[in-house]
């Protein structure tokens, strides 16, 4: 005689099977829910750092607050535009951001295109920036001057974020991720990207 139905044991092993699979799921998602999270505010806070620093540096600069001419550790002046500007400028970082680590990062990660949150490539890498060293706090901090500084900042945008990315009014930009080259690698989660303005960051 064939069986016809489960019975009321093999019912409830088959729903015990299914919770704990259910369960198991449920915490993967709050795991990287919270993941998402933290890093969403180490970037946060590691804005702030940059936008602190930026202050610093453009307050010993030029009286206006500007990028323009930087004025390096050593009393050198130099034009954001000459040669040797980006090393200048990021040694000024590394000054006012603190220690820095000799971690290095590897060429798949410098190559990988950067896109944003609607999975848009923003025609920028890791390796567009230049000078890079990684913070005492493990981000990956890198540098791409533009030169282009304005006088007001309603020209600046932030790249992380804003889709109109094909002019820029800032003096140049500062990519950071948060964790170096570890995962997810994503702008806006762990990757961020920040225009210089002449009153700092932003």
């Amino acid at each position: 005689m064939k069986k016809q139905a489960f019975n009321l044991i093999e019912v409830m092993v088959t729903m015990v099977i299914i919770g704990i699979f259910g369960a198991a799921l449920l915490a993967s998602l709050k795991n990287d829910t919270l993941s998402i999270e933290t890093y969403k505010k180490s970037g946060s806070s590691f804005y702030m750092h940059l936008e602190f620093a930026s202050k610093t540096i453009l307050a010993k600069n030029t009286i206006n607050y500007s990028f323009s001419t930087l004025r390096g550790l050593d009393g050198t002046k130099i034009a954001i535009t000459a040669t040797g500007a980006d090393t200048i400028l990021s040694n000024l970082y590394k000054k006012h951001l603190g220690s820095t680590r000799n971690n290095t990062v590897d060429s798949t990660y410098l190559s990988t295109t950067l896109k944003d949150y609607t999975n848009k490539d923003i025609g920028l890498k890791p390796s567009s920036f230049t000078k890079s060293f990684v913070a005492k706090t493990g981000a990956y901090v890198a540098f791409k001057l533009n030169g282009n500084c304005t006088t007001t900042e309603s020209n600046i945008y932030n790249p992380t974020y804003i889709d109109t990315r094909s002019t820029t009014k800032s003096c140049g930009l500062i990519f950071y991720d948060v964790n170096s080259q570890a995962a997810p690698n994503t702008l806006g989660v762990d990757q961020y990207i920040v225009a210089i303005g002449k009153q700092g960051v932003k």
